[in-house]
Formats: C-alpha cells, structure tokens, sequence
C-alpha cells in the first residue's frame, strides 16, 4: 500500500466521521439543515477520496490520452481560463468604478 493510498483512505475516514458528527450534532431546525447538507458533502468527499485512492493504481501514466480525456482537458481548460478572467475583468471594473466615484 502506497502513501496516496492511506493518505486518501484516512481522508475518507475522516470526511465520514465529520458527517456522522454532523448529524448527530443537530441542534434546532435552521442548524438541523445546514448540518445535513454539510453531512452530505462530507459524505461524497469520502466517496471522492477512496475513488481517488482506487483510480492511483488502476491508471497507467505513460498511456497516451485519449480523444475524450484530450477533450475534457481542454474543456476544462478553457473554462477555467474564461471564469477567472471575466471575474478578475468584473472586480477590475469595480475597483475602477469606486476609484471614479471617490470610495
């Protein structure tokens, strides 16, 4: 067993004593809500982490990509790219707008 693979097992463990806690720490209704959202991201954050530690073994990394993963590279890629522009295009206007109105 590898280091990844205890790294992401202990992190799942964690993530699924996190949700257990959660749901046993429900207080009053507006708590109750947020603890079982929360529960249930810490929930598929456990799934993600044994998933993680299961993909490291069964992945080869000298295979070449393939279309589809050249494709979801890509598009992540410039998604990525898009997002983080137009949100640093967006805050710059409105730095420059108070700067204009003397804030």
């Amino acid at each position: 067993m590898n280091g990844h693979k205890i790294i992401c097992g202990s992190l799942a463990w964690a993530c699924a004593a996190g949700a257990v806690g959660l749901l046993l720490a429900q207080r009053d209704p507006v708590g109750q809500v947020a603890n079982m959202f929360l529960a249930g991201v810490c929930i598929l954050l456990a799934f993600v982490f044994v998933w993680m530690g299961w993909w490291d073994d069964a992945v080869n990394d000298n295979a070449e990509p393939s279309c589809v993963e050249r494709v979801a590279a890509t598009t992540w890629l410039w998604t990525r790219r898009i997002i983080c522009w137009s949100a640093a295009l967006v805050f710059l206007g409105l730095a420059v707008s108070m700067i204009f109105t003397g804030v």
